[in-house]
């Protein structure tokens, strides 16, 4: 079973994930917001509002 679908069906069973490190059980190495978010201005201040690592 792939790690999204073994996401998806935790999920599905209304699991609380906190982090994406939970979800993933390793963190995500982003150097650039457009790696996560793409390039939609928006979505990019979001992203700074709501992390701790893109301030």
């Amino acid at each position: 079973m792939s790690k999204i679908t073994e996401i998806y069906a935790q999920y599905k069973a209304e699991e609380k994930f906190k982090t994406v490190t939970e979800l993933l059980d390793e963190s995500l190495h982003i150097k650039n917001l457009s790696d996560l978010v793409g390039s939609n201005k928006v979505m990019q201040e979001l992203a700074k509002k709501h992390s701790k690592y893109f301030k």
